[in-house]
């Protein structure tokens, strides 16, 4: 037998371990029902988002219009929720990425100047450090596999290189919509690599419009309205920049971070300087791992806590696996080492998000995955186990009656099998730029609004509950009215029936230019608007971490001040209310009009700016007239 049949069949042998080990070993994610005993109502957040995007297909509302969200139609395969999904789908891109992983660790394993130990230490890194569940991190792995295609294309444009990245390209468009914007654009950036220097205008031109062709045909097919699935995605990606900030403090894991994603770009540079690369192809190359390595920053160190912060480290080997040029570092003697740190820095904070990275019998074992998928009915028509019921009386009332849940408890709808009618942004703490909460607030405030609603006053990272969605708790305090309520997961629920389909009217009646020491001393039928804007190191600050943090202080009657965190575009939602309300208790003798106490009583609402360099001085506040 010849050298070069051994080492192809050691590539394969290598490249099928690889995709076998990354396989999962579990087919779907079988939710458990809302403990009775929940300690933060945010414990139910991630499971009730979850369940309305399945929610929403199996009912085929619209994507972009009735329903806005960052996932997409696709979402069931990065969340493996299978309630009303078709099991063949979820097996189907499963082999798909692991013939990806195959088809990737044998190119590179065959390439005749790529060093193979690079390649074995960067595949065996992934084995060790990527989750056996994605989760959201599995946007950045079609991600950085959409780049690997692409890069080979500007080598080898061939019909199977682009016939991989459309597939790609309709996942991650459909699957997570903030992630497909950015790989369109690496798409048509390679595509006018192609048609301007490897003089393919005739075949990429034709490929260009059959992926947007592809795209538009598959958005009829999975109900998706185009234009308001890409604007509400970009509102969502926009307004979360500006308030989900939670900066818990791992300084360490934020600058290693920084030194991985420098250190990869050096080596990346290094190797294109070596091989003498055309200038135009030099830079598509060095500017769209930029690109992926920013969203992988991006999606880890907005948010910023833990764990979100370490979620970049066990992913960001994929960007790295997926690029050609770093798996020839033999060119440069110090590069190699380069390489060897960033995996180690890689995988001692992978270590930090979960101690226990390899397993030989989680790894290796898939026996679960296909006890499970033969298991399942063709679709799966169980959400949740049923053990948790809310009170008949409540439900007996509500009947088969629309019913929408405030602010986020969407799972405890489901589990009782009440007849959901999601607002469009159907989680209060998401609806953060004045056009989301505009989409809520149509709803809320027409004849389309549920006849019922369950509703918590609550909030997320000392948010004011009232002006998450201010003018949604408007339309509600005006159009519905208390029925009864019940004590469940150690929070007080309210019935809310609708009694009014009048809509509520803000009549603009005045605007003034204020600065940064105004305040704002409320009226009893005023509704308020405030404009801020960001000055040039604002700008850059909110562009390459998160928007600069801006409080909104609450002055009471009692000589109290109570800070509460907002962002510009949640103030120019609006705000308004002239008594505090601190709890649902509170907010109860608020709408029933329990007289309140001299301390609840508002004096002023005013602004405080941690860092007021990063913002402009002057702003615009708008007074409106609230009529019936």
């Amino acid at each position: 037998m010849t050298i070069k049949k051994l080492q192809n069949y050691f590539a394969i042998f290598c490249s099928f371990a690889i995709a076998y080990i990354l396989f999962p070993t579990y087919f779907d994610l079988v939710l458990p029902a809302l403990p009775e005993k929940m300690q933060y109502s945010w414990e139910s957040i991630d499971t009730s988002w979850m369940l309305a995007l399945n929610y929403v297909k199996i009912k085929s509302l619209c994507w972009g219009n009735g329903f806005i969200f960052t996932y997409g139609p696709l979402s069931y395969l990065s969340t493996r929720i299978m309630w009303g999904m078709n099991k063949w789908h979820l097996l189907f891109y499963d082999l798909f990425i692991a013939f990806n992983f195959f088809i990737i660790t044998f190119k590179n394993l065959k390439r005749e100047n790529n060093e193979r130990k690079v390649t074995i230490l960067l595949a065996a890194t992934l084995c060790f450090i990527l989750p056996q569940y994605f989760g959201p991190g599995s946007s950045l792995v079609l991600l950085s596999l959409l780049l690997f295609w692409i890069r080979e294309s500007l080598d080898t444009p061939s019909i199977f290189n682009y016939a991989m990245q459309d597939i790609l390209l309709l996942l991650a468009f459909f699957i997570k919509m903030n992630t497909g914007i950015v790989a369109l654009i690496l798409f048509f950036a390679g595509i006018v690599y192609n048609i301007i220097y490897k003089h393919e205008k005739v075949k990429a031109s034709l490929i260009a419009i059959f992926v947007l062709v592809t795209v538009y045909v598959f958005s009829i097919f999975l109900n998706v309205d185009l234009i308001g699935y890409v604007r509400g995605g970009y509102q969502l990606i926009s307004g979360y920049n500006g308030i989900m900030y939670l900066d818990q403090g791992d300084i360490n894991a934020f600058v290693f971070a920084i030194a991985t994603v420098c250190l990869s770009l050096f080596v990346l540079l290094s190797q294109l300087i070596t091989q003498k690369e055309s200038i135009p192809k030099f830079l598509c190359i060095f500017l769209m791992f930029f690109a992926v390595s920013f969203v992988f920053y991006k999606q880890a160190f907005v948010r910023a806590d833990y764990s979100h912060l370490y979620e970049f480290y066990p992913f960001f080997i994929m960007p790295i696996f997926c690029v050609k040029e770093f798996h020839a570092v033999k060119t440069i003697k110090f590069l190699p080492g380069i390489l060897i740190a960033i995996v180690f820095i890689n995988i001692f904070f992978s270590k930090k998000r979960d101690d226990v990275l390899f397993n030989f019998n989680e790894k290796f074992n898939k026996t679960e995955y296909f006890k499970r998928f033969s298991q399942l009915n063709l679709k799966n028509s169980d959400p949740v186990a049923f053990d948790k019921t809310i009170p008949a009386a409540i439900s007996n009332r509500i009947g088969n009656k629309t019913v929408d849940v405030y602010p986020w408890n969407i799972q405890l709808l489901l589990e009782n099998g009440l007849n959901y009618s999601p607002r469009p942004v159907c989680q209060s703490y998401s609806a953060y730029t004045p056009w989301l909460e505009l989409q809520n607030y149509e709803i809320y405030n027409s004849t389309k609004s549920p006849e019922y609603l369950l509703y918590q006053y609550d909030a997320i990272d000392n948010r004011y509950p009232l002006f998450d969605e201010a003018k949604v708790n408007l339309g509600i305090m005006k159009k519905y009215k208390f029925v009864d309520s019940f004590r469940m997961y150690n929070s007080l629920i309210l019935l809310l029936q609708k009694r009014d389909n009048r809509s509520v009217q803000l009549i603009k009646m005045k605007s003034y230019d204020v600065d940064s020491a105004f305040k704002i001393n409320p009226d009893t039928n005023s509704f308020y608007t405030i404009e801020v804007s960001h000055s040039l190191s604002g700008e850059i600050t909110s562009l390459f971490y998160h928007a600069p943090e801006i409080n909104l202080v609450i002055d009471t009657k009692d000589g109290k001040s109570r800070a509460y965190r907002t962002s510009r575009e949640l103030l120019s939602t609006g705000l308004f209310c002239t008594n505090l309300v601190t709890s649902t208790a509170e907010y109860l003798n608020f709408i029933t009009q329990t007289p309140a106490q001299k301390a609840q009583e508002v004096l002023s609402y005013k602004l405080n700016f941690t860092s007021p360099e990063y913002f402009n001085k002057h702003f615009k506040l708008t007074q409106y007239k609230i009529e019936q």
